[in-house]
């Protein structure tokens, strides 16, 4: 019997900016739970990094935090490989090249995993030097324990 591929999870985010650390936070939960069916690894820089954090691997999950209209917590689940994903949940970002568009560009040059998702945290506070807010703190560990049980590629929720 095959061995199930490996996922990638990036975490994304600056760990100094309050809420905008959710990405990382997640990502080290998980690298700390030392999961067989995972892989994990970080990006506090800009989105074009993605490109080769996720060079080699088909099934990538990206978490981080994201803003749009919707409350602080919340949990977006995002296919990133689907023309119709919302934009405006990855417009809005603290890094000078989004994940939108970091997603056309690897487009371009044939870089984009079969299986792309990201988990969106609904994030408010993006001041320097602040903590992430509870809500973001309890939308981290959801995550975690999602991802905990994520397998072939499908949210276990």
């Amino acid at each position: 019997m095959k061995k199930p591929e490996k996922i990638l999870v990036i975490g994304i985010g600056n760990e100094f900016r309050g809420d905008d650390a959710a990405g990382l936070l997640a990502a080290e939960k998980l690298r700390e739970k030392n999961l067989d069916h995972l892989v994990i690894r970080f990006n506090n820089r800009d989105g074009s990094a993605l490109l080769m954090l996720w060079e080699g691997f088909d099934n990538v999950i990206l978490i981080d935090a994201v803003s749009s209209d919707s409350e602080p917590g919340r949990i977006h689940h995002v296919d990133l490989l689907d023309s119709s994903f919302e934009e405006k949940l990855t417009r809005t970002s603290g890094h000078n090249f989004s994940i939108f568009e970091t997603v056309k560009l690897a487009g371009y040059v044939d870089k984009v995993p079969s299986n792309l998702k990201l988990y969106g945290i609904e994030s408010k506070n993006f001041t320097m030097g602040e903590n992430p807010s509870e809500a973001v703190l309890t939308a981290v560990d959801r995550v975690v324990e999602l991802l905990s049980r994520y397998k072939n590629q499908e949210p276990v929720i």
